[in-house]
């Protein structure tokens, strides 16, 4: 008896130990979201997109904002993203291109013929393209360039199980996923079928209120977490999956870095900040908590874009039904 009598006493040490173990209150026990939905009205909702503040936990070390970009946007959005960085030490920003400065050299304006600008106009929108003047000295692109990315797919070796073990053998060959990214590029820029079908559906989008209203709910409500996967299953296949690890977590490494050369250079007091994708920050704001020793300050909402289901017609039941028909 005494024996089990001194183990109780001894686990209820250990406990109480453990107990008292001091956690800085200021580390989150979760990742914060970068976008969130609001309801303004019955049916109506807007998208609101984070910039957010990180401290060093040690007090030495410049600031980091996180602000999430979105290719297309209203047009006071991108004023407000501007106005941010403007005022910040540096910039760092995405943007595959064929040359790390292109969006310097080349400033804001609109491309006709980019599915971004495109699906803009139809929905009374403006695209990043026209919205943000990347030509600053103290802006620099922390993403991978397009010969960059082609160069990682095809020094891939894809490869899959035997199936009568688990060996590996040469899967689905690299110029497989190759020939994939190029249609996706291809489809991002306007081009091709994917082109004259986008036209033919954006043209009903733009004159119908109802329907332009509807699939802008439809926008407002996806949810960027999930895109990854969805990518990885509508390109199909080993190379899909190769194609959406590359534009997600391998460019995620690249703004890493960018971050970590940076933040290395500036001093206390300065602000470093990053304007990257929504679907991106999650996973960069986790390396900044439990890599770079940062933590949250304060987060300022910014409204991207904003759907009037009352001006359109629509009842609250139909508006919450766009607002999630994209998750569905």
């Amino acid at each position: 008896m005494g024996r089990v009598l001194s183990s109780f006493l001894l686990l209820g040490l250990l406990l109480s130990g453990c107990a008292t173990t001091e956690i800085d209150p200021r580390v989150p026990l979760q990742i914060e979201p970068v976008m969130k939905v609001v309801q303004t009205a019955p049916a109506s909702y807007e998208l609101q997109l984070a910039s957010r503040t990180f401290v060093p936990l040690s007090g030495q070390g410049p600031k980091v904002r996180l602000v999430a970009a979105i290719h297309i946007a209203d047009r006071a959005f991108y004023q407000q993203v501007q106005g941010l960085l403007d005022a910040d030490a540096v910039v760092l920003y995405e943007g595959v291109t064929t040359k790390k400065d292109d969006f310097k050299k080349q400033g804001p304006g609109r491309r006709p013929d980019a599915l971004y600008t495109k699906v803009a106009d139809a929905l009374g929108l403006i695209s990043q393209y026209e919205g943000i003047d990347y030509r600053r000295e103290h802006f620099h692109n922390a993403d991978l360039t397009q010969g960059e990315m082609l160069a990682r797919l095809r020094g891939d070796t894809l490869t899959t199980p035997k199936p009568e073990g688990p060996d590996q053998v040469l899967g689905p060959p690299a110029k497989e996923a190759e020939a994939k990214y190029n249609l996706m590029m291809e489809a991002m820029q306007g081009n091709g079928l994917s082109g004259v079908l986008a036209d033919l559906g954006l043209a009903f989008i733009k004159y119908n209120a109802r329907l332009r209203t509807t699939v802008l709910l439809g926008i407002i409500g996806t949810d960027p977490a999930g895109s990854e996967k969805e990518m990885a299953k509508k390109l199909g296949g080993e190379s899909g999956k190769r194609i959406a690890k590359l534009i997600l977590q391998e460019r995620n490494q690249e703004a890493i870095s960018g971050l970590r050369r940076f933040v290395g250079q500036r001093q206390t007091g300065e602000t470093v900040a990053l304007f990257y994708g929504a679907a991106h920050l999650d996973a960069i704001q986790d390396a900044l908590i439990r890599r770079f020793g940062y933590v949250p300050e304060k987060t300022e909402w910014l409204v991207a874009m904003h759907a009037d289901g009352e001006a359109a017609g629509l009842t609250p039941a139909q508006a919450l039904e766009a607002l999630k028909g994209v998750r569905k």
